[in-house]
């Protein structure tokens, strides 16, 4: 069996983290046309989106061959300041 590259192990690290982080945030977004709850599923998507991107480009230059544990601790450590920052974007 071959081995998965990194963005492979990076997206799908993403994904259900991804849908795990939306879920709560459209419960409470006060969505009230499409347009709102796409906005708000964009910009939860793009941080995901980035972290993973960055995850892949980590895994793939500076820890290569790295186990899913490993990169599954790399996308936390790329996700968490993204996501602070747009936090600390919005408010």
């Amino acid at each position: 069996m071959q081995t998965k590259g990194p963005f492979f192990k990076a997206f799908a690290i993403a994904v259900p983290f991804f849908i795990f982080h939306l879920v709560p945030i459209l419960g409470t977004a006060n969505a009230d046309t499409s347009y709102d709850a796409g906005y708000v599923t964009g910009q939860v998507m793009a941080n995901h989106l980035i972290a993973a991107i960055i995850t892949g480009l980590l895994g793939k230059f500076a820890y290569k061959n790295s186990s899913w544990l490993k990169t599954t601790l790399i996308y936390f450590a790329v996700v968490m300041p993204i996501i602070f920052l747009q936090h600390l974007g919005n408010s």
